[in-house]
């Protein structure tokens, strides 16, 4: 709602100029009158107004003189000028401060509404234009500042060296790292989108200095412009205060070496979490600084990690046994420092995700990739260790049970087959393997190591499971049941009954009549 001050020397003038105004239609506000130009300015000074309506002949500080001194701090201030003198001279002088709107007394409604209507409708033209204006000016500066963390997020977990040129970087810089981690189950921060939008809304009192700001997972990242640190504090007190108030993670704090080049980016974020890594070994909620460069050889994958994940694939436990020991024997050889320590073990445990996704189901691969996640984020080295741990007997008891499944399967198929077609006499070894997809000899072994006897005899003791049972529960001739049950010779049916059983299949009859 726009203000509206009256200056007149006259006090009635003020109150029939007020009685004129259609205030609510207009959506104008009355601020206040004056008697004189004195008085006027210290109540425009106060009160700020959007419209001025004032009388040129007062005492003391004339019309004209108000409206320059109100100009000079209230640029877009819309002024009325009423007088009872016609004279050209007073509108010229009007005209050159910018006022367009001049009413001879006596002011007549109509004429001095109308007015007002035109100015407030200029106003709400020009807060519209500004309000988009500055929406535009907003969208600029958000599609600016996404550019730059985007870049920023880049050239940090692509390994990117290159960052566009026409991404402002606060060169010289460092890069400083935040680091959330778990401290107990189940090892999930949710609060993690949480905490980044209120570090980034704390930012600016944290920082005196050009920064960008950018999110990957559990890594909050900053490029901060300058080389000295007097904000890495101030940082770590933001990160105690949280800690205190959510009480699930832990956070840690690490400044990266000076970067004086665009192409040094991606070596300052490794040299911060370098410094982040440290927390293994010192301690979480402290700050670490580290200055120097961080070895390629640090950061290099895992050679032993694939292994490990094959050996969980195999069906020879004693490969798995073999492979683990391998693993730990190489990893403790190396006496890693706590990044390379952790980078392996964080990059054996992607490995090892990977290569078994396919074989499992998608249940089991999300309950891993949540045991991973607590892996990612351990505050110390027992704890990463001890996730891991966790984290692989998972991944091998459940790559052992679809392995095992996988076995079983075909064999269960095969025995559901021939349960259902038992009685056909073309029934064969050959023609099951077929149809559970695998080769005859690879079927044949596969069935009497999951069965313990051979396909031949399991499907001879199911064939005399239902002659037993046509012979004890019908009267059928004994030729009859032969045929029922796979046999096109009775005789032949006779003799393997005899051998099964050691009695005939009349004899077996008489046993239950």
């Amino acid at each position: 709602m726009m203000k509206l001050v009256v200056i007149d020397d006259e006090e009635k003038v003020c109150r029939l100029i007020c009685a004129l105004i259609d205030w609510e239609r207009l959506g104008i506000e009355a601020a206040g009158t004056a008697a004189d130009g004195e008085d006027g300015l210290n109540l425009i000074r106060a009160i700020r107004p959007d419209i001025l309506i004032t009388d040129i002949r007062m005492p003391g500080k004339d019309g004209l003189e108000l409206i320059a001194e109100a100009k000079s701090f209230l640029p877009h201030l819309q002024v009325i000028i009423i007088s009872g003198y016609s004279q050209f001279d007073y509108a010229q002088a009007a005209i050159r401060y910018g006022v367009v709107n001049y009413l001879l007394k006596p002011v007549k409604k109509q004429e001095l509404n109308t007015i007002l209507e035109k100015i407030t409708r200029e106003h709400r033209q020009r807060l519209a234009e500004t309000d988009r204006i500055e929406q535009l000016e907003g969208q600029v500066r958000q599609t600016q500042q996404n550019r730059q963390k985007e870049a920023l997020h880049r050239a940090i977990t692509d390994c990117r060296f290159d960052v566009p040129e026409d991404i402002s970087l606060p060169l010289p810089c460092r890069i400083a790292v935040v680091k959330l981690d778990a401290i107990a189950p189940p090892y999930t921060i949710n609060v993690a989108p949480i905490l980044a939008a209120r570090l980034e809304e704390h930012l600016d009192a944290i920082l005196d200095r050009p920064y960008i700001f950018t999110v990957s997972d559990l890594f909050f990242i900053l490029a901060v412009g300058g080389t000295d640190t007097p904000y890495g504090e101030a940082l770590l007190g933001w990160c105690k205060k949280q800690v205190e108030l959510f009480r699930q993670f832990t956070m840690t704090v690490a400044i990266g070496m000076p970067v004086t080049e665009r192409n040094g980016l991606y070596a300052g974020a490794r040299s911060a979490f370098y410094g982040v890594s440290r927390r293994l070994e010192e301690g979480a909620l402290k700050i670490y600084r580290n200055d120097t460069a961080v070895s390629e050889a640090e950061y290099t994958t895992a050679p032993y990690s694939v292994g490990l994940a094959a050996a969980l694939l195999h069906e020879n436990e004693a490969e798995w046994v073999k492979a683990y020991t391998a693993f730990r024997t190489a990893l403790e050889a190396e006496a890693c420092t706590p990044y390379r320590y952790e980078i392996a073990i964080q990059q054996t445990a992607e490995t090892v995700l990977e290569k078994i996704t396919p074989h499992i189901e998608p249940e089991t691969g999300k309950a891993l990739a949540a045991l991973l996640s607590a892996v990612y984020c351990a505050p110390s080295r027992s704890l990463l260790w001890e996730r891991f741990q966790l984290f692989l007997q998972t991944a091998h008891k459940k790559i052992s049970a679809a392995v095992h499944e996988k076995l079983v399967r075909p064999i269960r198929d095969a025995q559901r087959y021939i349960a259902a077609h038992y009685a056909e006499n073309t029934l064969s070894l050959n023609g099951i393997a077929e149809y559970v997809g695998l080769s005859s000899i690879y079927f044949s072994s596969l069935f009497k190591k999951s069965c313990g006897i051979g396909f031949a005899e399991y499907l001879q003791n199911v064939r005399m499971d239902h002659a037993k049972q046509l012979l004890t529960g019908t009267n059928r001739p004994i030729k009859e049941i032969a045929f029922a049950i796979g046999y096109t010779d009775p005789k032949h049916f006779a003799k393997v009954f005899k051998t099964a059983t050691g009695v005939k299949p009349h004899e077996y009859r008489q046993l239950y009549e």
